[in-house]
């Protein structure tokens, strides 16, 4: 997708960081999180002439050969052991799945890091009793994950 070494130029980025924040509100009202399909539909509905070439490189993710991943997730990860299975995927798509794997587990060790400073954090600032370490425990409550 990108251009190059140089990756895309600042006019693509700054239609893409705005679609996806329209595709974002867009299904917030409806309670589900966003697919390639709302971002392309928000990508089309732009008016500038570089919005139709950003998503015409997207649509074969969104209704080509690639479609697949144009689709909410059915993998649940609330379980304590989550077993996902490539075998079924194609030669040329295990290296999609293992990065999305890969970054999975990247995310959540990253959340269960700061939950854990957090909880380090809280237990040291109960040791003291005044109005700005209550302040801090309602400050820090708004970073919980």
């Amino acid at each position: 997708m990108a251009e190059g070494r140089e990756g895309l130029p600042e006019r693509d980025r700054s239609i893409i960081a705005r679609c996806v924040g329209e595709a974002y509100r867009e299904c917030a009202r409806d309670g589900r999180l966003p697919t390639l399909g709302d971002f392309h539909a928000a990508l089309l509905a732009q008016p500038e002439p570089e919005a139709a070439d950003i998503a015409l490189r997207y649509e074969r993710y969104v209704k080509g050969a690639f479609s697949f991943f144009n689709g909410q997730s059915n993998v649940a990860l609330d379980s304590r052991i989550t077993n996902i299975d490539m075998h079924g995927l194609g030669q040329n798509m295990r290296v999609f799945g293992m990065i999305t794997v890969l970054e999975m587990v990247r995310t959540e060790e990253t959340i269960n890091r700061i939950n854990t400073t957090h909880s380090l954090l809280v237990s040291f600032m109960k040791r003291f009793k005044g109005v700005s370490t209550e302040c801090l425990f309602a400050y820090l409550d708004c970073f919980r994950w």
